[in-house]
């Protein structure tokens, strides 16, 4: 099938591109940065209640732990707070592309990029928000070395062992991060989301394979 040798091209491809970069860290080649270094932002927010603030219907945005998944945002359970707690916490309030990581809680480690929301949006205390320099630093990769295995263990080897597990925001800003060029990050990127879409192909083609047979099994033996 076309599709599924598209699939494996890019898949060797990317696996080359992925070997070389390695190799480049590996060898020293690749400077490491501090996290600190390539943002513009390393910030957190606060809850509303803290505050004498409520949720309401509508309003700005405001993102929780819950929403921040690995690798993904979702965008339920959807809460808003006034816009007056959001004008007061202007220093957290979001943008597109922030990379957004919880540092709180059962779920801490976990991290998105935002997508554009197309409102006013804020956080609360247990989510992180980076803001990067993208001429040097695209959010993608950032965010996929702080949840590679290596990633991982450097952040989450930093949590205080208190009843709730959390990671500094000083601890994160200290992180250290290999920083290949950011042509290099861009085309890894690339390659990685186009391998998750060509997968995203090859599963809907067997999903549709499956449906047809069984509909065909199902007209047979309703035949007989």
């Amino acid at each position: 099938d076309e599709t599924v040798t598209q699939f494996e091209a890019m898949l060797h491809a990317g696996e080359n591109l992925m070997a070389a970069t390695r190799n480049e860290v590996s060898n020293g080649n690749c400077p490491m940065k501090r996290l600190e270094d390539i943002a513009t932002l390393i910030t957190k927010g606060e809850s509303p209640g803290w505050q004498g603030f409520d949720y309401q219907n509508d309003g700005s945005v405001f993102v929780t732990s819950e929403n921040v998944l690995f690798g993904r945002y979702e965008p339920e359970p959807r809460k808003h707070i006034p816009m007056e707690f959001h004008q007061k916490l202007r220093r957290s309030a979001l943008q597109k592309d922030d990379v957004l990581f919880n540092i709180v809680g059962a779920s801490i480690g976990r991290g998105c990029v935002l997508p554009g929301l197309g409102k006013p949006a804020n956080v609360n205390q247990a989510v992180a928000v980076i803001r990067l320099d993208q001429k040097t630093a695209k959010p993608e990769f950032i965010l996929g070395y702080l949840l590679s295995p290596k990633g991982m263990k450097d952040i989450l080897g930093t949590a205080v062992n208190t009843a709730r597990a959390n990671i500094s925001l000083d601890s994160l800003r200290k992180t250290k991060i290999p920083l290949p060029p950011i042509k290099i990050q861009i085309e890894l990127c690339d390659r990685l989301d186009a391998l998750y879409k060509a997968k995203a192909s090859i599963t809907e083609q067997i999903d549709a394979i499956c449906s047809v047979r069984s509909a065909f099994l199902n007209e047979v033996f309703q035949k007989s």
